[in-house]
């Protein structure tokens, strides 16, 4: 049991490791040094747990998962018609973000607002 829970307050970090490995192989380049920065830090955080990294991290997620979503409607209202690429465009691409937000406010809840609750309880 003690092993299920500590898996579920880890489980924002495991969802952004999986956000990264997606969108490392959907460029298709091997040597990508911004999700290699970003695998480094998740993995690293999953170890060490330290609070700045664990507020830092979730908030840069945050700002390019607001441009992502942007760049998403951005070049859904491009498109003359809505079809079948555009669709699929916007359920992966919906699905991907949804996601990652999840991950990112799940893991700022973690490091910044809960952390706070234990000083205030000690």
């Amino acid at each position: 049991m003690k092993k299920t829970l500590s898996f579920l307050l880890e489980l924002p970090e495991y969802l952004m490791i999986c956000v990264i490995l997606f969108y490392w192989h959907s460029t298709a380049l091997l040597l990508n040094p911004v999700a290699i920065v970003f695998m480094v830090l998740l993995v690293t955080q999953l170890f060490f747990k330290n609070k700045i990294v664990g507020i830092i991290l979730p908030s840069i997620m945050a700002l390019a998962i607001s441009f992502l979503f942007l760049a998403l409607m951005s070049e859904l209202s491009e498109s003359s018609s809505f079809n079948y690429k555009a669709g699929l465009m916007l359920v992966v691409g919906l699905i991907f973000l949804g996601l990652s937000a999840i991950a990112s406010f799940a893991m700022f809840y973690k490091y910044a607002l809960r952390s706070e609750d234990h000083v205030l309880k000690s």
